[in-house]
């Protein structure tokens, strides 16, 4: 932080804050109050203030705030006696919001200490700011004229219905015939150095700059010389904040005036790994992999259950970029994190990134409503190929217009390929399940999902198209039967934007055992009875019965029971009157049939 700076003996008055030394204002987190403000125009509420936009150095200036009468507002210093060869020299730097708005301004002094208007008896410039913050524009003024004398300086805003005028790093200093540098600049920051350039309007060959923690001040004696223009210096301290001084020195006893300060941040001494990657992932194992940024030759890295809170330990130790995860349960986000050691005292920040550890197989019944997952992701053992020019396109979690709260999956993106990727079904290709899900559009045409299946749910040629619904601009539920006329082997079931109007929205996916798909398979020994059936349902087999669902006529599952028996009844008495389909497991083999309920 930069501060107001004595630089050489000086008499400090609390009460007027008077010297006779040079001095630095920066204005870098307030307007002092030492220095006296004054609105003489119509409106006093818009006239100086502080501000952190766009200032010449540090993190603050003044500004004179844009009102549309006539500007009269004093900006007034604190009072300083005019020393020859110390204070006899003013200077500071000016500029305005936009090239469509210059400010005037006048430069006045007071010969009596004075921090009224009516004490301001001397102009010394009437000004105009033409430079474009964050640029800034120099202005400096000769107060030989006033040697021995006490004075206050103002800055008064004199334009009308414009913009901003902003004052920037006030300086009391020295006449000399040595010129200032200017246009400090910093470049190739590093943990422990920096390479400071400037322009030189002295004619020499030779500066002195000083680097020192941000905040101490106008330099108060001789800083490094140098006759290297830029220069780099080394040595600094990782993760400090510093400012930079620069001065010409034209001769051994002629010197410009210190020009700053300049303020950085030196970068962090061991950066962090970056860009991880996984492979090779399945049910219990991957391969993560990351960028090395700091030359380091040993990492540490720690994995757990994403949600989690950052490592506090030493985590374990690696000596190549990449590791071989085993030991992982499936279906699972994990968050990995990885830091760099770059010596026995000098660790990285913990850096991280998440992945899904593979699915095993499901097979039905499987449903996925979409809610228990944070937006915009999508549910673990679910997938996505999103292939677009345009970085608004894409297909996520989404809180809006769900037919059952909260949430839904939004597929946006009319001319790019997208792909919604169901987990595995290893019973898929038994011809006996099918899906059910709710689906709408947004804007007329509302679009199409062309269902399909993949045998690899990351290559988007593997899409094989099986039906494709027409979507209408309420919520349906619609049927897909990979029966019989489902022929192919891949075990992903997979949602594909039609291309036309969205964006379209899919929630409630079921995908379950098909009653009528598997009625035709008889299982050798089993029998049912009555059929009609007026009260009780009748099973017998010759190996256990597991487990009897039964669907009504629109697929929804109204009774189901484990009797782990060969004979069992079902009592049907308190279902309404209609046909139902009965689905058996037998030994786990499965077989339906259909009964009519009197």
């Amino acid at each position: 932080m930069k501060k107001i700076t004595l630089l050489f003996a000086l008499i400090f008055f609390v009460l007027n804050w008077q010297t006779n030394a040079q001095f630095l204002e920066s204005f870098d987190t307030e307007i002092p109050s030492t220095w006296t403000i004054i609105s003489a125009d119509a409106n006093s509420t818009y006239t100086w203030r502080y501000t952190t936009d766009n200032p010449h150095s540090g993190a603050g200036q003044a500004e004179m705030h844009w009102e549309s009468n006539t500007h009269d507002d004093y900006l007034i210093s604190p009072s300083f006696t005019v020393t020859s060869g110390v204070s006899d020299k003013l200077s500071f730097y000016a500029a305005i919001y936009s090239s469509n708005w210059t400010e005037t301004f006048d430069v006045m002094l007071s010969t009596t200490a004075g921090n009224t208007v009516a004490d301001l008896d001397v102009t010394l410039g009437n000004e105009t700011a033409t430079a474009v913050a964050p640029n800034h524009e120099l202005f400096e003024y000769d107060l030989t004229a006033y040697i021995g004398q006490t004075v206050t300086i103002a800055i008064r805003a004199t334009d009308t219905n414009r913009h901003h005028l902003y004052i920037d790093d006030f300086l009391i200093s020295n006449i000399t015939a040595c010129s200032n540098p200017s246009n400090i600049t910093l470049s190739n920051i590093v943990s422990d150095g920096v390479q400071i350039a400037w322009t030189d309007n002295a004619g020499a060959n030779a500066w002195e700059y000083v680097v020192q923690t941000a905040g101490t001040g106008m330099p108060t004696s001789a800083g490094i010389a140098t006759s290297t223009n830029p220069t780099i210096v080394s040595g600094l301290t990782s993760e400090t904040d510093y400012e930079v001084f620069v001065r010409a020195s034209c001769s051994a006893s002629d010197f410009s005036s210190w020009i700053g300060p300049m303020t950085f941040t030196t970068a962090i001494s061991c950066l962090a790994p970056s860009n991880y990657a996984v492979s090779n992932i399945t049910t219990n194992s991957a391969t993560v992999s990351w960028t090395d940024n700091a030359n380091a030759s040993e990492w540490a890295y720690v994995i757990q259950p994403a949600g989690g809170t950052t490592p506090t330990g030493t985590g374990t130790i690696v000596t190549s970029p990449s590791v071989n995860l085993s030991g992982l349960s499936a279906a699972t986000v994990y968050e990995f994190f990885a830091r760099a050691n770059c010596s026995s005292t000098d660790y990285s920040d913990w850096t991280s990134f998440t992945f899904n550890s593979g699915c095993n197989p499901f097979t039905a019944p499987y449903s996925q409503n979409f809610d228990n997952v944070t937006i915009p992701d999508l549910p673990v053992c679910w997938s996505k190929i999103v292939h677009s020019n345009y970085s608004d396109d894409y297909i996520q979690s989404f809180e809006f217009l769900s037919p059952s709260t909260p949430n839904v999956i939004k597929f946006t993106g009319r001319y790019a390929t997208l792909i919604l990727v169901s987990p595995e079904f290893s019973d898929l290709t038994s011809q006996q399940n099918r899906i059910t899900f709710k689906a709408r559009g947004l804007i007329s045409p509302y679009g199409d999902f062309i269902i399909g299946t993949m045998s690899d749910p990351t290559d988007e040629n593997t899409f094989v198209a099986f039906q494709t619904i027409t979507l209408t601009g309420n919520y349906e539920t619609y049927t897909v039967n990979f029966d019989s006329s489902y022929t192919e082997s891949n075990q992903y079931i997979a949602f594909k934007h039609g291309g036309a109007n969205d964006p379209i929205y899919l929630d409630d996916f079921v995908y379950e055992n098909n009653p009528a798909a598997i009625s035709n398979n008889r299982i050798k020994g089993f029998n049912y009875y009555p059929n009609p059936v007026n009260n009780t349902l009748n099973l017998s087999a010759q190996d256990n019965i597991e487990k009897i669902n039964i669907y009504n006529i629109s697929g929804q599952e109204v009774m189901n029971i484990t009797p782990n028996s060969l004979q069992t009844q079902v009592d049907m008495s308190r279902l309404q009157n209609g046909i139902y389909f009965v689905k058996a497991q037998i030994n786990g083999q499965l077989t339906a049939f259909k009964v009519v309920k009197k």
